[in-house]
């Protein structure tokens, strides 16, 4: 039953943000950046390919939950 119900809210979660940006009062926005194509490098063996682009998701905190985790131990 938990995993439907978190599944069903990661999928309303994407629409969402798909239709713009999602402001969850007192924890963040979530928003859609688009990341352009790149050259890539792999560490190990130094070469190089192209990361192809891409859209990504961006999420800042807010200012009341940032500040509450950092006042949990003290």
């Amino acid at each position: 039953y938990s995993k439907k119900l978190i599944d069903n809210l990661l999928q309303i979660i994407s629409l969402e943000i798909k239709k713009g940006n999602l402001n969850l009062k007192n924890i963040g926005t979530f928003k859609i950046t688009n990341k352009n194509e790149r050259l890539g490098r792999n560490p190990k063996t130094k070469e190089e390919h192209i990361i192809k682009a891409r859209k990504s998701i961006s999420f800042k905190i807010s200012p009341n939950l940032s500040r509450n985790i950092n006042t949990l131990n003290e």
